[in-house]
Order: C-alpha cells, then structure tokens, then sequence
C-alpha cells in the first residue's frame, strides 16, 4: 500500500518538517500498530520519517537522527508482527500458520535490515535522488 498527503503542496517544508503530519503519523500508528506492515518500502521509509518528526533537513545526516531512525524503524516492524500475530489469534488462525508467518517475518526483517537504502540519509549509505515529499 502506498502512503501519500495531500494538502501542502505550497508548504515549502518537506512532510517530515510538518507537525501535523508528524502528529498524524503517530496518531495512526497508535491506532493501526500493523500499518507499516502493509506499506511500500518508499512508504515506510516516510512513514518512518513522519514519526520521528518534526526534524528540520539539517538534522537529517545526523548520527542522532540516523540512530533515532533505526530505531523507529525497528520498533515499527516488530509491532506489526506482535500485532499481527494478535490479529490472526483473534480471527481464529492455526496455531502452524502463525508459526509459518513469524518465521517468514523473522527472515525478512533480517533481509530489511542488511540493506541500508533510506532516501533520509546518504552518509555511509547509498545516495539517493532526495528527501521524500
């Protein structure tokens, strides 16, 4: 699923500069803790940027901001599985099929988590044509 706002087009600030939509973002993930799960990679990464916000471009290089994004990161896909699992309990799922998922989830948080492409940052990682909007 991709994530887009609308509404500040002629705000010269980048979305993660934006209170509201900073607010917003923690607001949702709040309310829908598996939100992030569902999301494009290119929406995660905003996503992520959203709840770590409001910051201003210059923080963005930052090791403080980098290590706060890691973390926000992780903490966002490690609710969706806990949450998710609850989910399925709740809907009546087998106990083997959310075995199989977790594992599957295990994998790929740990393939997420080796390849360190966030359009945030381009110190010590990949470039990136620029901040998201």
């Amino acid at each position: 699923m991709a994530l887009t706002i609308s509404g500040y087009d002629t705000d010269p600030r980048e979305l993660f500069e934006i209170p509201e939509v900073c607010n917003w973002a923690r607001s949702v993930f709040e309310h829908v803790p598996t939100l992030y799960y569902f999301l494009t990679v290119d929406s995660q990464w905003r996503f992520v940027g959203w709840l770590c916000g409001p910051i201003h471009k210059s923080e963005i290089e930052s090791t403080a901001f980098q290590d706060r994004f890691d973390e926000q990161r992780m903490s966002c896909i490690v609710r969706s599985i806990v949450h998710g699992e609850e989910m399925l309990v709740l809907q009546g799922a087998d106990r083997h099929l959310i075995d199989d998922i977790r594992n599957y989830d295990v994998k790929r948080t740990k393939l997420s988590m080796e390849i360190p492409e966030s359009p945030f940052f381009s110190v010590g990682r990949p470039a990136s044509s620029g901040t998201p909007s």
